[in-house]
């Protein structure tokens, strides 16, 4: 039995662990659809990759290799504007996730397993919405599938 806000859901499902998403490496090529989303980078132009995806820039130095995995206990992220980072467990409950996506919820991290973006849902400090130089361009696209409209990239409608 799953409880979420007002709805109570009965179900026979075996339960899978997250563990099963760690360590998807995030490519040249666009990556296939982990819960909803498919991902690449590339070095920054001025082009933009697709007109659909939500581009992130970050320091190819400080982030490369990265990846895309789920949550494990006491991950944290760093958001702008905050002096510490985080759970991702209680971002996940503030912004309304629900509960049985929690686990499965696909997280960029970076080579140090430092989150860097929770699509749908926030972005930490180190992404920009625009490019430096030398900067390098994270693309996440939304792929028909089993997101909710709600969940848009960056906390934000796609009609903005």
């Amino acid at each position: 039995m799953v409880r979420q806000y007002d709805e109570v859901e009965f179900s026979h499902a075996i339960s899978v662990p997250a563990d099963r998403e760690l360590g998807v490496p995030i490519a040249s090529g666009w990556s296939r659809p982990i819960k909803g989303f498919s991902f690449q980078i590339s070095e920054a132009k001025k082009e933009p990759l697709e007109n659909t995806a939500e581009m992130w820039y970050f320091s190819p130095d400080d982030h490369i290799p990265l990846s895309v995995r789920g949550r494990k206990k006491g991950d944290r992220i760093q958001l702008p504007g905050m002096q510490s980072p985080k759970k991702i467990s209680r971002l996940m409950i503030d912004e309304k996730l629900p509960a049985p996506d929690r686990d499965w919820w696909p997280l960029i991290v970076n080579g140090n397993d430092e989150i860097l973006l929770v699509p749908g849902i926030r972005s930490s400090s180190w992404l920009r919405r625009h490019p430096r130089e030398g900067d390098w361009v994270l693309a996440v696209r939304s792929v028909s599938g089993d997101t909710k409209s709600y969940y848009n990239l960056g906390g934000y409608h796609a009609t903005e």
